[in-house]
């Protein structure tokens, strides 16, 4: 991964709105980086200790004083000091700890790609625009993360066309990573109201 020192907030033309200074806002708890989510499945699953258990569906979960118990459809039981549901915006894991309701659309069409060969940015960088923003993140071995939105309720035909379309008068680093964007995933973000 990446270790970020700094989140800097530019408007649309590139020019700075605020910084914030990570070293000193993660001061005593760790380094912020920044990383591919398969390298942090890796990263977890070597800090795991124990069994890991792929496939297993949760059927319940019991919160308890000092633990919290779980039965799987295949009927056995465990108790866990800590339950991480990573299982998505439709996560059974928080609807069983009734954390939130279910997922609603947020009104947005979200770009997302990885580039190999863009510019040299180094630290986390969002350009934000009128009903539009767009991210770059670095992620370790010269990769950068791209996320993009704006205001919208269905997915362009042409995701890497629209992306230039919608953001090709931005400044700042943007045009230089729009030149080197090959593929985007795209699709319409949802939201979860946690209760």
């Amino acid at each position: 991964g990446h270790v970020v020192h700094r989140q800097r907030f530019l408007d649309a033309a590139g020019e700075p709105l605020c910084e914030v200074d990570l070293d000193a806002l993660w001061a005593g708890v760790g380094e912020c980086r920044a990383l591919p989510r398969a390298e942090l499945h890796r990263v977890l699953l070597t800090g795991a200790g124990g069994a890991v258990r792929h496939g297993a569906e949760v059927r319940t979960l019991d919160l308890l004083p000092t633990s919290v118990g779980v039965t799987f459809v295949d009927g056995t039981a465990a108790e866990y000091d800590l339950v991480i549901g990573a299982d998505g915006p439709r996560s059974s894991v928080r609807t069983l700890a009734a954390l939130g309701g279910p997922p609603r659309p947020a009104g947005q069409v979200v770009y997302r790609t990885v580039l190999r060969d863009g510019p040299p940015v180094t630290e986390w960088t969002a350009l934000l625009g009128q009903r539009s923003g767009f991210l770059v993140v670095p992620i370790g071995a010269g990769r950068l993360h791209c996320y993009a939105d704006e205001a919208g309720t269905e997915a362009p035909a042409d995701p890497v066309a629209r992306l230039r379309e919608v953001f090709g008068s931005y400044g700042g680093p943007v045009p230089e990573l729009l030149d080197a964007v090959e593929w985007v995933n795209v699709g319409i973000n949802d939201e979860v109201e946690l209760g």
